[in-house]
């Protein structure tokens, strides 16, 4: 995390100007009906598939087999992202979400901690909706919150703030696309997190000459392919970058742009008994920060 300053402008309420207008809106208010209107298609959706497939299942039958609620979990010896090592020491992460009936739209909830007990122990609550237009093509928004170092930084803690001197929230918006054996993934960061807008050359926030901030609308891009598969074990390779045309810097890049993730991910399931216990290791390489690291991700449930 970043240094924070203490200067507060709520984004959840914010004047803004259309032409010579002004008027007031609110992000939660956005945010709620966004995803009332998501989780409506979805069920509607649901209920034409479910028509459809009538004559193949019984309606109790169809109940029986939809569960709307899940959760899950991971054990890793590490926590990396986009390129990033997000923790450098061992972690839990855990997911709670629900999912339409037609599996189309999902909504939830991420979070995850470290296993240090002291210094700053990593700490984050993230929120997502995703939702699949077909089999292979997808959109999320994720708002991502990591709150390691909010408390012993002196700013007042609120998990929903989005102020863009001292925020630890950031929103951003994912498109995904499976072609089967290789998928691309584009994604850039809509608002928030001090780390996502123009800065000098000092690292100090940079202004225009409004007094404004200007965002860096970082982008980032990765491309997965399946390089081997026999007998359950898989191997991907995986290579990434991140850009701007709108700042010298972006939030994953020192500069406008650069590639920033290349790596390798052996995945398998571990026999443990008659439990099937699914286990990935991952290389990372960060060609600008020239740091490589080693994941081992193993999923509970």
């Amino acid at each position: 995390m970043k240094k924070f300053n203490k200067k507060k402008n709520d984004l959840f309420s914010k004047e803004v100007k259309i032409g010579n207008k002004e008027s007031s809106f609110s992000f939660t208010k956005i945010l709620i009906a966004v995803f009332v209107a998501l989780m409506s298609l979805g069920n509607t959706q649901a209920q034409d598939e479910k028509t459809e497939r009538s004559g193949e299942k019984s309606s109790m039958e169809m109940k029986k087999e939809y569960q709307p609620f899940k959760f899950g979990a991971h054990l890793k010896n590490m926590h990396t992202w986009h390129g990033f090592q997000v923790q450098s020491g061992p972690m839990f992460a855990t997911n709670l979400e629900y999912n339409s009936e037609n599996t189309k739209f999902t909504f939830g909830f991420w979070g995850g901690v470290s296993f240090a007990s002291s210094g700053s122990p990593y700490k984050e609550f993230s929120t997502y909706a995703v939702y699949r237009f077909t089999d292979k093509f997808f959109v999320e928004a994720v708002t991502h919150n990591n709150f390691t170092d909010i408390e012993a930084s002196g700013v007042a803690f609120d998990s929903w703030t989005y102020d863009r001197e001292t925020a630890y929230n950031f929103l951003d918006l994912n498109f995904g696309y499976n072609f089967g054996k290789s998928s691309i993934y584009y994604g850039v960061i809509l608002f928030g997190q001090s780390q996502d807008v123009g800065r000098n050359s000092d690292g100090t926030l940079a202004y225009d000459s409004n007094g404004d901030l200007t965002d860096s609308w970082t982008q980032y891009a990765e491309f997965k392919a399946q390089l081997f598969e026999k007998d359950g074990v898989k191997l991907n390779g995986i290579i990434g970058g991140a850009w701007s045309f709108h700042t010298d810097n972006t939030f994953y890049t020192k500069g406008k742009g650069n590639i920033i993730n290349v790596g390798l991910a052996l995945s398998k399931g571990v026999n443990i008994g008659s439990y099937k216990l699914p286990v990935e290791v991952m290389a990372m390489w960060n060609p600008e920060r020239k740091k490589t690291v080693l994941q081992l991700d193993i999923t509970l449930f």
